[in-house]
C-alpha cells in the first residue's frame, strides 16, 4: 500500500490532481408513477466507492496507478456527491456533481524519497460536473430509451505543504477541462418496485480531453411513494493530454445510494 500511495503522491507533484467521479442515480419505478405529461424531479446523494489505474506521464516520468478502494478510502476527507434528474413529458435533463477530497501524509518512500526530517503533505480536490439534456426516443412495455447530449467539466486542483517548508508556504496547482459528451440511457421496469437502468456516453474528441466515457449499471428499489435505495457498478476513463501533461486514468467501482423523489 505505501508504494501505492507514493506513486499517487508523486503523481499529484507531476500533474496536480486525481481524478474522481460520479454515476447518474437511476430512477425506481413505483406504483404511483405519474402519467406522461407530468413533472419528475428526482435527488440523489451516492457513495462511490472507486478504484483508480492507469498512467500519468510529466516532464518525462511516467508513473504507473493501481489504488485500490481501501487504498483511496484511507485518505479520503468527507466528500460531497450527488445528481437531480428532471423529466417533462419526453424530455429529459441530469446534471450532477462530484468533490471527493483525498489527504495523504507522507515522510518518504521508494517512489518518493524525502531529506530527513522532512514530510509533505498532498491535499487532492478533484471536482466533476455534468450537464445533459434529452430526448425520450422510446417508451413502452416497461422500457424507456433517452438519447442525452451535454458537456463534462472537470477540475484537478493540488495542494503539497512541505514542513517545515523551505519556501515557507505551499504550492497550489490544478486543471480544469471541458469535454462535450453524447450518450444514452435504457430502463427497464422489473417489478413495479424495481428498475434496472443502462446509462453510458462518451466524448472529449480534442475539445477538452481527447476521450471521456463512461458507463453505469444500476437497479434501484422503491421503499416508500418518495425514497428510493440505489445500487450500481460505474467505470469511468479519461484520456487527457497538455504538455508536459498526459493522464490516461480509469475509475471503476460500486456505488450506494439514497434518492428522494421531490415531485
Amino acid at each position: 500500500m505505501n508504494l501505492r500511495i507514493g506513486r499517487l503522491v508523486l503523481m499529484a507533484l507531476l500533474a496536480g490532481g486525481l481524478m474522481t467521479a460520479r454515476p447518474d442515480g437511476a430512477r425506481a419505478a413505483d406504483a404511483g408513477s405519474e402519467g406522461p405529461g407530468a413533472w419528475r424531479l428526482d435527488a440523489t446523494a451516492y457513495v462511490w466507492l472507486q478504484g483508480v489505474n492507469g498512467n500519468v506521464t510529466a516532464l518525462g516520468h511516467q508513473v504507473d496507478i493501481d489504488a485500490s478502494p481501501s487504498d483511496l478510502l484511507s485518505y479520503a476527507d468527507f466528500p460531497l456527491q450527488g445528481v437531480i434528474h428532471a423529466q417533462y413529458r419526453r424530455l429529459v435533463a441530469i446534471a450532477d456533481g462530484s468533490w471527493t477530497p483525498l489527504t495523504v501524509n507522507k515522510s518518504s518512500s521508494s517512489v518518493l524519497p524525502l531529506p530527513p526530517g522532512i514530510a509533505i503533505q498532498v491535499k487532492y480536490s478533484p471536482v466533476i460536473a455534468s450537464a445533459e439534456v434529452g430526448y425520450r426516443v422510446a417508451d413502452v412495455r416497461g422500457y424507456s430509451v433517452d438519447g442525452l447530449a451535454g458537456a463534462r467539466y472537470w477540475h484537478l486542483g493540488t495542494k503539497i505543504t512541505l514542513t517545515p517548508s523551505p519556501s515557507g508556504g505551499s504550492v497550489n496547482n490544478s486543471t480544469d477541462w471541458v469535454d462535450p459528451v453524447v450518450g444514452a440511457r435504457i430502463e427497464k421496469t422489473i417489478v413495479p418496485k424495481l428498475r434496472a437502468t443502462a446509462l453510458g456516453d462518451v466524448g472529449g474528441w480534442g475539445a477538452g480531453s481527447q476521450l471521456d466515457y463512461q458507463f453505469v449499471g444500476a437497479l434501484a428499489l422503491s421503499v416508500t411513494p418518495r425514497l428510493m435505495l440505489d445500487a450500481a457498478w460505474r467505470q469511468m476513463y479519461a484520456d487527457y493530454e497538455k504538455d508536459p501533461f498526459h493522464s490516461k486514468i480509469t475509475q471503476s467501482g460500486l456505488v450506494a445510494g439514497l434518492t428522494l423523489k421531490i415531485m
